[in-house]
């Protein structure tokens, strides 16, 4: 479960203090945010005392903040694709030898299947180590069967989560052969996984595990549900396309009964609510969407494309210097941090002003894509609704999550006017997005 507010400040406090006494002693500039992040949050880990430390770079792994820790237990890798190619490079080979750099001599390795090209990169790195250093394939999840002999289950949505509960798998059984090899449990786990057999704990594991944002599901009123995803990459959204498919796109909650009395289809309308960061090929991202889900026969009837600025206030005074402008690209946490900060340091925060159409230029470029493009028209035997949010035309653009999820709740209030129907809302695009569009939603993790 996240931190308390109360240890979060106390040890926000302290890492501020020392880190800027530090640095101004030495002449130097304060750390970038991410980077003050991962002091502050490898304080809490040591100040706290935890078990276990599961480590995730935020950015490729050679020259990652992260990548400080010189005698992991264990190191992962999972699908490579598209993604900072203005920081990693331009090629999967070039993305996969940034992400090796978190290789270790002495440290096992594992990969998930890759693309070609960049497992041979991969590889590559690996034989650069040389013979104190292995890198290895993941087993498939399934080739595991529960207690019971049934398939392992995985709780996170999507094919692809399969493989990441396999690394997963091949992380958890590493580490505990390197940490306690002479527990009895961990023999008697040994055992079972030698056997094909996961073990109870595990296979719980992969069943309650839950992450919001990431192929989530959310009913937020009568006739309005929310399917979120992070994704921003095209194979990603390509995944997440595949995952709205079967996760029920389409599906009819309730309908009142014909004069049969027979259940009837109430009619499903499909909004996607979309925003890329200025970094990324939107049309690129739009037309991959849209086309798998055309494949799927879905079709969106509207968008919207949001603001990736939160309406949270700037963190005025030298905290300023530290932070800046508060996104949402770490979900709720950072978004915590600001109002906690603010009932710390009542001084702190200052209310962003009202945008202006300036500030949604990218929006506006998003939009006039998605506007320009067929591959995404609804079909033609779906109503078009004609409403106070979108009048006769199918987007419209919105300067933050809140605003959004207000034009979502008139268009379902409009809706309903005109007969019982379910509102369907994909989005996605944006870690940013989606951790905006949560809090708008007054989701509690």
């Amino acid at each position: 479960k996240p931190i308390s507010k109360e240890k979060f400040l106390q040890h926000f406090w302290w890492c501020y203090g020392k880190a800027q006494k530090c640095f101004e002693e030495e002449g130097r500039s304060p750390p970038g945010y991410f980077k003050f992040l991962t002091l502050l949050a490898f304080r809490i880990f040591l100040a706290e005392k935890v078990d276990v430390l599961i480590l995730e770079v935020g950015l490729g792994g050679r020259l990652d903040p992260t990548n400080v820790i010189g005698r992991p237990a264990v190191c992962g890798i999972s699908s490579l694709g598209y993604d900072h190619t203005q920081f990693l490079g331009n090629t999967l080979t070039e993305i996969a030898r940034e992400k090796a750099g978190i290789f270790k001599k002495g440290v096992p390795c594992y990969t998930v299947p890759q693309d070609p090209e960049a497992m041979a990169s991969l590889a590559a790195c690996a034989d650069w180590m040389g013979e104190e250093f292995k890198l290895k394939l993941i087993q498939p999840l399934d080739s595991f069967r529960t207690l019971d002999n049934a398939q392992a289950r995985v709780g996170l949505a999507g094919d692809h989560q399969r493989e990441n509960a396999a690394l997963a798998v091949a992380l958890c059984r590493t580490w505990a052969l390197r940490t306690s090899p002479s527990s009895d449990r961990v023999t008697v786990r040994e055992a079972q996984l030698d056997e094909g057999v996961l073990p109870a704990e595990y296979a719980a594991a992969l069943v309650e595990t839950t992450w919001p944002g990431r192929g989530q599901e959310l009913q937020a009123g009568p006739g309005l549900r929310f399917f979120l995803d992070g994704a921003h990459t095209v194979e990603s959204l390509a995944a997440c396309a595949r995952w709205y498919g079967s996760a029920g796109a389409g599906t009819v909650l309730e309908a009142p009964p014909s004069a049969a009395g027979e259940p009837t289809a109430a009619p499903t309308t499909r909004v996607l609510v979309f925003n890329c960061t200025e970094d990324r090929d939107p049309e690129a991202l739009l037309s991959c969407l849209a086309r798998h889900l055309r494949e799927l026969r879905i079709h969106f009837h509207h968008a919207i494309f949001v603001s990736g600025v939160a309406a949270i206030g700037l963190l005025a005074d030298k905290m300023g210097l530290w932070v800046g402008e508060i996104d949402l690209w770490t979900g709720k946490m950072a978004r915590q941090a600001c109002k906690m900060a603010r009932q710390s340091c009542k001084t702190a925060l200052q209310p962003v002003p009202p945008q202006d159409p300036q500030n949604t230029a990218w929006q506006q470029r998003l939009q006039s894509i998605w506007d320009g493009g067929q591959t995404h028209q609804a079909d033609a035997l779906s109503t078009q609704l004609s409403s106070p949010v979108f009048g006769e035309g199918r987007s419209r653009v919105a300067p933050s999550s809140e605003n959004a999820v207000q034009m979502l709740r008139l268009f379902v209030t409009s809706a309903a006017a005109n007969g019982p129907g379910v509102v369907e809302v994909l989005v996605t695009g944006s870690l940013q997005l989606v951790g905006g569009m949560l809090e708008a939603l007054e989701y509690e993790m």
